[in-house]
């Protein structure tokens, strides 16, 4: 086996994360989960979420720019 399969997930957290939204993703695609609906649910928010806040800061810098 590999020497990282059994490092703490505390010593390395961006290795944990990525592996636990892997099988987020994973569980997802299946579709056969009751978590399912939940995950798509926060999938897209999140999306939602950047999206709004690029054209709020978008707003915020062409009003800056037609102010002065």
């Amino acid at each position: 086996m590999a020497e990282d399969e059994h490092e703490s997930p505390v010593r390395h957290p961006i290795h944990a994360a990525e592996h636990e939204v892997e099988h987020l993703a994973h569980v997802a695609d299946e579709g056969e989960s009751e978590a399912t609906p939940l995950l798509v649910i926060v999938a897209v928010a999140l999306v939602a979420l950047v999206v709004v806040v690029l054209l709020i800061g978008a707003a915020f810098l062409a009003a800056h720019y037609a102010t002065n």
